[in-house]
């Protein structure tokens, strides 16, 4: 009885540290998650970091995007960490900058704008960089609501809000990637 009573007390404790160190924070108990930045969604994850300072520029890899004939040059969001932080508490995107996030395998990407300060359009695209979805002129305000794809997506680009419109770009268009380490914003 008595080692019943100590592993009984144990898994108590165990619990209650866990609970203490959120490890249950990763998947949010209600639908819209009050400490996320960015919420990655999908059919098989949902992933709801903490509101942080940005990450610094240099930790990040950098991609030269081709979309509609403009380069852009973009910051890589290719982990769970780097993509649940994502363009959140940041200032703006300067013309000619992006992120672009990269996901293992092609799935229904949902993003919203919380801890947002600017606007974007967001492109998603397929396995073979082909634009799937789009939306423009995505305001912080929107927050709580979810952006999806109409189709399955591996890529998202973020971009300055209007890039889009001016570019005149359109599903089924090919969008170029190439990742490098070097390059500077």
């Amino acid at each position: 009885m008595k080692k019943v009573s100590i592993a009984i007390i144990v898994i108590v404790v165990l619990l209650a540290l866990a609970i203490s160190a959120n490890v249950f924070s990763k998947v949010p108990s209600s639908p819209v998650p009050s400490d996320a930045a960015l919420l990655v969604a999908s059919s098989t994850n949902i992933v709801a970091p903490t509101a942080n300072a940005p990450f610094p520029d240099s930790l990040y890899q950098r991609a030269v995007l081709t979309i509609a004939g403009k380069e852009f040059v973009a910051l890589v969001s290719d982990s769970d960490r780097f993509r649940e932080e994502g363009l959140s508490g940041r200032s703006g995107l300067k013309p000619g900058e992006a992120m672009l996030f990269i996901f293992d395998t092609p799935d229904f990407l949902g993003f919203w704008m919380k801890d947002m300060r600017f606007s974007i359009d967001m492109l998603w695209l397929d396995a073979d960089k082909r634009v799937v979805s789009s939306e423009k002129d995505v305001s912080p305000a929107t927050y709580p609501q979810i952006f999806y794809p109409t189709t399955l997506a591996q890529y998202v680009v973020e971009l300055p809000a209007g890039t889009l419109a001016s570019l005149g770009v359109r599903s089924g268009d090919v969008v170029s990637i190439s990742v490098a380490e070097t390059l500077s914003m």
